[in-house]
């Protein structure tokens, strides 16, 4: 058994590689976009979550809940823009 999957590439030989080098300008295009878009979601996630433990932690804090509520708002609104941004890359390479 493992002579023969030695030979016909073993059990990951139908999985592709995530980072394949880009062939031409729009894939690498893709590629670059793709990441920045990747990390711009890991930053709103993480300014969500601070959003939402300054509002646990504002004690009764009219100002301070108001404050948090404004950053989990522009927390979504981002991600909202990095969905859509996401979506015409997508559009855009799939095109090309």
């Amino acid at each position: 058994m493992k002579n023969q999957l030695a030979i016909s590439g073993g059990a990951l030989e139908g999985l592709a590689l995530p980072f394949r080098p880009a062939t031409d300008l729009l894939s690498l295009v893709g590629k670059v976009v793709g990441i920045i878009l990747l990390v711009a979601g890991i930053i709103a996630f993480l300014y969500l979550l601070y959003g939402g433990i300054q509002y646990m932690t504002a004690g009764g804090d009219a100002e301070k809940a108001t404050a948090a509520r404004t950053t989990i708002l522009n927390s979504v609104i981002g991600v909202v823009i990095i969905v859509i941004a996401y979506a015409v890359v997508t559009y855009v390479v799939g095109i090309f």
